[in-house]
């Protein structure tokens, strides 16, 4: 029997769609959530993926800059202030930081040349942007700094976003995870003292109390939960939450329910990796009339926010027994509002193209290649190298750029799952 949500009743007990009263008849399942505050429902991260090469002249600029000046190098792209850092483990050569204005631009894939066209530029907008600016303008800015750095005309390879839902009300306790079900068998958990990664299919956390938990891989759709308020007081964005959670963003960013001051805040986040949105490009049909789905860029996503929540937490469900959904998740799935409308289209993952025939067995090779080099205690440098040199290349890298997953993508899965096998004992 398919899991159900609990019937929604209002204060009269009178059937409503919007009511906080969930009832189920014959079953344990009778929950009163009218003390629940839906506060905002936002855009929390955008991460802009562009096609294209970068100037030589950047790169000479830099150069040139760090010979005569100490410290870290100042650049001026498309109107804001940048200092230049090294790119560390994104796969990129070049970090472009302004935290002041909430802007971050990777510049120059590691794995190309920079007159070689590919996914060189990669710019991440923080909230403290994206509450202050719409949709297009965000777009617009993100463009025109891609463009800034590029002799050619870029374009949208992919895009990143993490959707945020702010409540009041309710909080995560120790039965959440025994209670969670989800096909993601990663699941990290932090509190005040300590962390653990866990496998879903092999343990229950059934004790204590914990600050954050993140369920899923950064390569897919995964889910974050944790107290807001202490996020912000560590991150200094008290006073930007706030004002969001009074209305002071609207109508770019509406709230739904009154801000308490006196209660604590909890976040749910669901994040998607541009490949997921790439696959959700690929297997989504539209109605007769209608042009295609596109999720290339963030104007292209922000029709589908509504949607893909929703989708989200079909895959991470909180189940109150085992046949109903818990009615937090039933309020929290169906009443979060972006502000925007999406269009009527069927909404499907496409996880193969056409002409693939050996995915399969790509896959199964490379998994059982890093299960040897785990075993092996191989560095996740080793291990891409040996990758490289394994006649199986090739085909790997046709299998990742079909999926949308970039070298740098790649190289951090890699790591992920060496230690996971580490850490898991998957190897002995």
């Amino acid at each position: 029997m398919a899991i159900q949500h609990a019937e929604r009743f209002n204060s009269l007990y009178e059937p409503d769609s919007k009511g906080r009263i969930f009832l189920a008849p014959k079953q344990s399942v009778d929950s009163d959530l009218s003390n629940v505050r839906l506060l905002t429902s936002t855009v929390d991260t955008v991460r802009q993926i562009y096609h294209c090469t970068i100037d030589s002249a950047f790169e000479d600029k830099i150069t040139q800059l760090r010979e005569t000046h100490p410290g870290h190098v100042p650049v001026h792209l498309h109107g804001f202030d940048f200092l230049v850092f090294s790119g560390g483990a994104s796969g990129y050569r070049y970090r472009l930081q302004n935290n002041d204005a909430g802007l971050t631009v990777f510049v120059r894939s590691r794995s190309r040349r920079p007159d070689d066209v590919g996914s060189h530029i990669k710019v991440e907008v923080s909230p403290k942007f994206l509450l202050h600016y719409s949709f297009v303008d965000v777009q617009l800015v993100m463009d025109g700094i891609a463009q800034s750095l590029s002799p050619i005309e870029v374009s949208h390879a992919g895009v990143s976003i993490h959707l945020a839902l702010d409540i009041q009300g309710w909080k995560p306790d120790a039965s959440f995870l025994p209670r969670l079900h989800s096909r993601s068998r990663r699941i990290a958990r932090h509190d005040g003292f300590d962390s653990a990664v866990i496998s879903l299919g092999s343990a229950a956390v059934t004790y204590g109390s914990f600050e954050t938990v993140t369920v899923g891989a950064v390569t897919g759709v995964q889910m974050c939960v944790y107290d807001k308020l202490k996020e912000a007081k560590k991150s200094d964005k008290l006073d930007l939450v706030r004002d969001l959670w009074s209305g002071k963003f609207s109508p770019l960013w509406d709230f739904q329910d009154q801000y308490d001051t006196s209660q604590d805040v909890t976040r749910i986040e669901m994040r998607f990796h541009h490949s997921v949105l790439r696959q959700f490009e690929r297997g989504t049909e539209t109605l007769d009339g209608l042009p295609p789905v596109r999720m290339r860029s963030y104007t292209d996503v922000i029709d589908h926010l509504c949607p893909l929540w929703r989708y989200a937490f079909n895959l991470f469900q909180l189940r109150q027994n085992s046949k109903y959904v818990d009615p937090i998740w039933t309020l929290l799935q169906h009443d979060a509002e972006f502000q925007y409308s999406y269009r009527s289209v069927n909404y499907r993952r496409s996880y193969k193209t056409s002409g693939e025939g050996i995915e399969k067995n790509i896959a199964l090779a490379v998994g059982n290649m890093i299960t040897v080099f785990a075993r092996n205690k191989f560095t996740h440098k080793q291990a891409l190298s040996h990758l490289k040199k394994s006649g199986l290349w090739p085909d790997l890298s046709e299998y990742n750029k079909s999926r949308g997953i970039s070298r740098s993508d790649f190289v951090e899965l890699l790591r992920v799952r060496l230690l996971e096998r580490r850490m898991l004992a998957n190897v002995s």
